[in-house]
């Protein structure tokens, strides 16, 4: 598809009729599942008896991340792809826009299964996620007068994120930046192993205009800027990657008003699945990628009941084809349209539920260490397969660590530990016991998720 034409069709995907939509999804499925028969010698054998033809999608067998990874070299389409090739590419810690076989995007993720996982996507997938989020998303964030009124305060984007790795979120940042060439300089970076105060430092210096991060790192901000450290005055913030809680939202948007707290939901096997209206729900780039809410057995769950996980399509990526992938989060379809006015589906969805740590310094005063920080420094270090860091008591940090085939648990651990250490110690906390669990790390028994960050112990109130 043409880029002007593709543009177009994005404009008009959200005022067609469900229908419209549906057979937008059916031709794409079934040229997807052609492509995947024709060149991917996994789905190839998976999809022996099946007819790329009239094809009814939940005659597909579902996908699991452990094992799309464990069939690595046979699952793409491109043969010259291998997994070893990759982990040379990824440890020799390139730029977040270069690219393997100087063709593909690659990306990483662990997610609510904690298995690891790592995605290609081609040339024609990359623009189909830049157009949703330049032509779809912000039209539907930010009206004609907020437009205005960003320019005229001069318009200051920044991004506060994981740095420390091949994450979707900082390489689609860098691309952009990389496109805009001269006028980069309005987007700026800030990085999670920032301790808070330098946060606070750099964002009341770069007064943002529109303020983009995680649930958790905006609700610490808030109580910054409710305490007066922080005075900014961002016209709209954005968050992703983790479940962002009514209440939290209701904090950080009263905190910061007449701000706007917009969300958008993604993945590193789609990275904008999902965006948030006026009304707060997610709307589904249904066009573009299918997600099925399914129970604990597969079966389909009716809009309006919480599903146990949902399966995911990616139209676009033609190299490495996701097709009925299990992603492990709960969501909840809508049963009726949206006020907004969009046609696309709407949903709300359950997924990441890590923890702010809290953790007292030498001289009595609170630090608050966020989820993905934590998480950031180990997912980083070579050699790690799953992970859990769990505050077990008032100055006791434990983690369950799980490592890759054939490589060695001490050493591992010792980088982990190396890694985690210096974050505290940047953080001001030289008092914490920092421990190697005797367990692996497992699934909470009760829900089933897979969550990487928490406290078993009641923390103090910030």
């Amino acid at each position: 598809m043409k880029r002007p034409v593709q543009i177009w069709s994005l404009f008009c995907a959200s005022r067609r009729r469900p229908g419209d939509i549906s057979r937008i999804q059916q031709q794409r499925l079934e040229r997807l599942v052609s492509h995947a028969k024709a060149n991917s010698p996994f789905y190839r054998r998976l999809y022996q008896e099946i007819s790329p033809a009239n094809i009814d999608l939940s005659s597909l067998p579902p996908v699991t991340k452990p094992e799309l990874m464990a069939n690595f070299d046979a699952w793409g389409t491109d043969p010259r792809i291998s997994l070893t090739d990759l982990r040379a590419f990824l440890s020799a810690e390139s730029p977040p826009v270069t690219r393997f076989l100087d063709r593909y995007r690659v990306w990483t993720t662990s997610g609510t299964s904690g298995e690891p996982g790592i995605y290609l996507h081609d040339s024609r997938a990359l623009s189909v996620y830049y157009d949703l989020i330049i032509f779809r998303a912000y039209p539907s964030w930010f009206s004609l007068g907020q437009l205005l009124e960003l320019l005229r305060r001069g318009f200051r984007y920044t991004l506060i994120i994981a740095t420390g790795g091949p994450y979707a979120g900082i390489s689609n940042w860098e691309e952009v930046r990389q496109r805009l060439g001269r006028y980069s300089s309005v987007l700026s970076t800030l990085s999670l192993d920032e301790p808070l105060p330098e946060l606070v430092r750099r964002l009341n210096e770069i007064q943002p205009i529109v303020l983009a991060s995680y649930p958790s790192v905006l609700h610490l901000l808030a109580f910054e800027q409710a305490a007066g450290r922080l005075r900014i005055r961002p016209n709209m913030l954005t968050c992703t990657s983790e479940w962002l809680e009514p209440a939290v939202r209701e904090q950080i948007e009263r905190t910061f008003a007449p701000a706007r707290l917009v969300e958008l939901y993604g993945a590193s096997e789609f990275p904008y699945i999902a965006t948030s209206c006026r009304q707060n729900w997610l709307h589904i780039n249904s066009d573009w990628v299918i997600l099925e809410p399914v129970d604990r057995a597969g079966v389909p769950v009716e809009p309006g009941q919480p599903s146990h996980s949902v399966l995911l399509t990616n139209l676009a990526n033609y190299v490495q084809p996701i097709i009925r992938y299990d992603l492990g989060d709960s969501i909840t379809l809508r049963p009726d349209p949206c006020a907004c006015g969009s046609r696309l589906p709407a949903m709300r969805v359950e997924g990441r539920r890590d923890e702010i740590l809290t953790f007292s310094r030498e001289d009595g005063s609170l630090v608050r260490l966020l989820p993905m920080a934590l998480a950031d420094q180990v997912e980083k270090t070579s050699g790690v397969r799953r992970y859990q860091i769990i505050k077990t008591t008032v100055n006791g940090l434990q983690v369950r660590l799980e490592v890759e085939p054939g490589r060695e648990p001490h050493q591992v651990w010792d980088a982990v530990s190396r890694a985690l250490t210096a974050h505290l110690c940047a953080q001001n906390l030289t008092r914490i016991d920092l421990s190697l669990s005797e367990e692996l790390p497992h699934p909470d028994p009760r829900s089933g998720k897979f969550r990487m960050v928490w406290s078993q112990v009641k923390d103090q109130k910030p």
